[in-house]
């Protein structure tokens, strides 16, 4: 009797462990994603989720970031753009806003548009990318990197030549070639921003009168006369006592010119500083202070 209790013992143990098993396997196999991506769906498009012990677990897959619209960033001299059907004239207008480099492009590539897109790109790897059926020149300042660029339309390249600073570089970099340590870098920034700026440069003309260098001086007032930019009376005043006749000599010039601009009347005081000059022990300043004044009545005359 004891040897039957203990069979059939055996047998119900059996049956609940095959059972157990058989619904372990179960629901292992429902937590595993179907390898077909047409029947998983959706699936690895969302978070994991916390499945059953010995299941497997589902990662989401991030997609690449969708912008909505065009955009340039620069940062620590690595670039990142996307843009559509957009002009060439408006692609380097921002880049130069952004990083500082001034390009000048040909107004044959007016109507060029372009399309593309470059993600962490080192600067000078992205402007060859996005300029690369174009002629183009890059100025590599030494210690400063690309300051300006040139882009000509392809073939036309050849044809072209380095230009002056004053039809290029930005009033900033003007500004700073104010302070450069050698006078004739100082006195063609002092031109180029007349020729820029016209009367916005006076400032900048005022301050070059009292530059230590004659030929800064000269320069201010030549790019005064030169370019139309009338200078304050006593502040030329204070330049007729330079030491070099050149400047002398053109400070006179200098004082006549808004009288010459307006062809208004001559003012005592202007004839007084002329009168003075006429004395000068240098025989051109004072020759040139007679012609003014006899200018100066031919204008009065009736």
């Amino acid at each position: 009797m004891k040897l039957l209790l203990i069979y059939l013992l055996g047998i119900a143990t059996a049956c609940m462990l095959i059972w157990a098993n058989h619904s372990f396997q179960s629901r292992c196999h429902e937590a595993v994603p179907s390898a077909n991506p047409l029947v998983a769906g959706d699936a690895s498009s969302k978070s994991p989720e916390t499945l059953p012990e010995g299941s497997i677990t589902l990662r989401s897959v991030a997609k690449p970031e969708s912008h909505g619209k065009d955009y340039i960033r620069i940062l620590e001299g690595r670039v990142s753009w996307q843009f559509k059907d957009r002009s060439l004239a408006a692609i380097v207008d921002e880049i130069g806003r952004i990083s500082g480099i001034n390009f000048v492009v040909s107004p044959e590539l007016n109507g060029v548009l372009l399309s593309g897109s470059v993600t962490d790109t080192p600067l000078t790897n992205g402007l060859a990318k996005l300029l690369e059926d174009h002629d183009t020149f890059f100025f590599q300042a030494a210690l400063a990197g690309t300051r300006a660029a040139w882009v000509y339309p392809a073939g036309a390249g050849h044809l072209m030549a380095p230009v002056p600073l004053d039809s290029w570089a930005s009033v900033d970099d003007l500004v700073l070639k104010l302070t450069d340590p050698d006078a004739g870098t100082r006195s063609a920034a002092l031109d180029a921003l007349a020729v820029r700026l016209g009367t916005d440069a006076t400032m900048h003309l005022v301050d070059a009168l009292s530059d230590p260098d004659d030929r800064v001086q000269l320069q201010a007032l030549d790019s005064s006369v030169n370019h139309g930019i009338p200078l304050p009376p006593d502040q030329l005043q204070a330049v007729l006592s330079s030491g070099d006749p050149q400047v002398r000599r053109r400070v006179l010039d200098a004082m006549v010119y808004p009288h010459r601009l307006s062809a208004t009347t001559t003012t005592d005081a202007l004839s007084t500083r002329l009168d003075e000059a006429v004395d000068d022990p240098d025989p051109s300043v004072s020759s040139h202070a007679k012609a003014l004044l006899e200018e100066l009545a031919n204008d009065v005359s009736p």
